[in-house]
């Protein structure tokens, strides 16, 4: 499915930023863009990424950054339609931590994989 170099973007930088540092050890794959809403935690895993990282002011503009995987390591209760609305862009999901808040929000994102055939994973 991906093919060369896979291109990852992190949302949610402070348990993000160990995702990063173990991403920096795969050859096949770079952090490309990521997002935060504090500058402290931005500027922090700028030190872990490539120079031409792109810093996204929000999840739209993240999942417009030419991403192929997005690890989510945002508040549990936005994950499941954060990576519903990546699986829909045709963006892979790594869910940090649970997947879902509720039932529903589980039963809709098994729907969002099924209709997209994009990859998901739950970390936790």
């Amino acid at each position: 499915m991906f093919g060369g170099l896979l291109k990852i973007g992190v949302y949610g930088l402070w348990r993000g930023l160990s995702h990063i540092k173990a991403i920096e050890f795969i050859d096949e794959a770079a952090v490309i863009a990521i997002c935060d809403k504090d500058p402290k935690r931005v500027e922090e895993a700028k030190k872990f990424c490539s120079s031409s990282v792109k810093v996204c002011s929000d999840f739209d503009e993240l999942l417009e950054a030419g991403i192929d995987l997005v690890v989510l390591c945002n508040y549990l209760p936005d994950h499941a339609a954060c990576a519903i609305r990546a699986l829909h862009k045709g963006i892979a999901v790594v869910s940090e931590c649970l997947a879902a808040a509720t039932m529903k929000e589980c039963v809709e994102l098994v729907e969002a994989v099924e209709q997209t055939g994009c990859y998901y994973a739950m970390a936790e």
